[in-house]
Formats: structure tokens, C-alpha cells, sequence
């Protein structure tokens, strides 16, 4: 057999083990689509396709992942590093499998990839720049998520009846997210920066929203801002000598410094801060030895 035709075992729900010769060469879209398959095993000889000791089907060097057995009984999956890409529906249906590692490298998750799967836990990689349509729809078990800052687009009803994932952390303000009230949760805490494409969707479908603070460096201070003001956090560099904190950064006002910002330095001397400041919080100046004027 060098050919298997499009949907030729489609919805073939008792169909429990497939053993593929080295003849074949061909496989059409959606062969196995709905089955609930315990194990593929494909013969080594074969130059196109080929197994792994999980039963799980790839093409020959495993860059593309093609169908996880849905009816397979483990309940963790680390996924190759090889694997580059996923066909559609990869693991649909995989309703034993709670836990899928994925390999860096992996740029797409898939259109329908965990659709109706029983994962409870994944973590989305750095690089990952799209979520495909329904990719986690229906996954019932699944819990908070935190998705990358190289994320550029969730597609429609990419998390449609997630009804487990208490928040979604969306890491990328510019992330773009498909408008429709169905592409995330309606019960699911969007968590983002202020000024976000998410914290426009969470408005626009009266979603609940929590505001991550966001970090910086800038002229040797560490930052954070958060609920349209800066507080200042650290020093890139140890600071000697006059100390100017300025009254403003990214155009937001500096109002406040962190618990123990100068404690133990004998260097500083002068610290100057703006009049936007109005907290300094404990121990800020402890055992500044040299400091002469505030």
C-alpha cells in the first residue's frame, strides 16, 4: 500500500491499532479523523512516516507531529524536540492525556490541536506567535495559562468553554485577539498590561481584568509601573555620589521608592526626589553611613 485516500478511516471509532508497512508513501487529509486510536506503529523501512515508542505518528525525522493515539492510556507527553510544526486536530480527543510538554521552536499551535483533549496543564513556549482557531476549545480540565510575549494573534474561539482556566496572562500588549466574545472564557480573569489589546477585549466583553506591572530600566533606575504610576524598585548599577530620582518615566509621575532602595550603601551622599513622590517605604536609607543631605 503506498496510499491512504482523504478521510479513508474517518470516524472509525472502534479502531484501535494502526500498523503502516514501508510502502507507504501518501497520506491524505483527515485519514484517521475522529478515531480513537490506542497506538500507530509504522515499519522502520518506511522513508515517509514513522513512529515513536508512544505510538504516536510523525512524518520520517519527526518535524511534523500527525496524530497523537487518541485512546492512548498515558496521562503525560513530552513532545519531541525535533517537532517543528502540528497538523490540525493533533491530539483531539485525547481524553487521558492531562499533562504536553512542547519543545522550543514551535511557532504555531495548530488550529483545533487539544480540541475536546482532557489537558489540564501546558506551558506555551518563548516563540510561540500564534494560537489557531478552537486550538483549546472545549478543553473542560484546563487551568490558567500563560501565554508568551512573542505571541502575536489568538484566533476564534481559540479558549471557547475552557471553563476551568481561572485567568489567561497575555503577556504581549499588542497581542492581536480575534473579536468575538467567544475566543476566551467568559468567566476567565484576563491578566495584561494597562494599555493592552486584552485589556480593550476584556472592556469591550465586560470581562474581569487585573493589570500586571510592568518593568523597566532607564538611566541606571529599575521600575515598575503600575495603575498609571512608577514606583522606583532598584539600580542597575550601584549608585555613588548625588542621586537624582526624576519626576517622571514613560510619562507617568514617580511616586514612590521601594522598601530598602539605598539600604547598606556607604556611597550616596545626596539623594534628591521630585515632589511627585508621596511614599517612601520603610527602611529606604538603613545604614546609609555617608548620606549627608535628602
Amino acid at each position: 500500500v503506498t496510499v491512504i485516500g482523504k478521510s479513508a478511516f474517518i470516524s472509525c471509532r472502534a479502531l484501535a491499532n494502526v500498523t503502516i508497512g514501508k510502502g507507504l508513501s501518501e497520506l491524505g487529509s483527515d485519514a484517521f479523523r475522529w478515531c480513537k486510536i490506542e497506538s500507530f506503529s509504522v515499519d522502520s523501512e518506511n522513508g515517509y512516516f514513522s513512529s515513536d515508542k508512544y505510538g504516536v505518528f510523525f512524518n520520517k525525522d519527526k518535524t511534523l507531529l500527525i496524530q497523537y493515539p487518541a485512546k492512548n492510556s498515558r496521562i503525560n507527553y513530552i513532545v519531541p524536540d525535533t517537532v517543528a510544526e502540528f497538523a490540525s486536530e493533533a491530539f483531539y480527543f485525547a481524553e487521558n492525556l492531562k499533562n504536553v510538554t512542547l519543545p522550543d521552536g514551535i511557532k504555531t499551535i495548530s488550529n483545533r490541536l487539544f480540541y475536546y483533549s482532557g489537558i489540564e496543564g501546558i506551558i506555551i513556549p518563548e516563540g510561540v506567535e500564534t494560537i489557531g482557531q478552537e486550538a483549546f476549545a472545549s478543553c473542560y480540565y484546563l487551568r490558567n495559562v500563560q501565554l508568551p510575549e512573542s505571541l502575536t494573534s489568538i484566533e476564534k474561539n481559540a479558549f471557547h468553554s475552557c471553563n476551568k482556566i481561572s485567568e489567561i496572562k497575555i503577556l504581549n500588549s499588542d497581542c492581536e485577539i480575534y473579536d468575538d466574545e467567544y475566543t476566551i472564557y467568559s468567566k476567565t480573569i484576563i491578566s495584561a498590561y494597562s494599555g493592552s489589546t486584552a485589556e480593550a477585549y476584556a472592556i469591550k466583553y465586560n470581562r474581569q481584568f487585573e493589570e500586571i506591572p510592568r518593568t523597566g530600566i532607564t538611566e541606571n533606575l529599575a521600575y515598575t509601573i503600575e495603575n498609571g504610576s512608577v514606583i522606583i524598585t532598584g539600580f542597575d548599577k550601584i549608585p555613588v555620589g548625588s542621586i537624582f530620582i526624576p519626576d517622571e518615566i514613560e510619562g507617568l509621575p514617580v511616586t514612590g521608592i521601594n522598601p530598602e532602595l539605598f539600604a547598606g550603601n556607604v556611597s550616596v551622599l545626596t539623594v534628591v526626589l521630585p515632589d511627585t513622590v508621596t511614599e517612601i517605604k520603610a527602611d529606604s536609607f538603613r545604614g546609609c553611613t555617608s548620606l549627608k543631605k535628602v
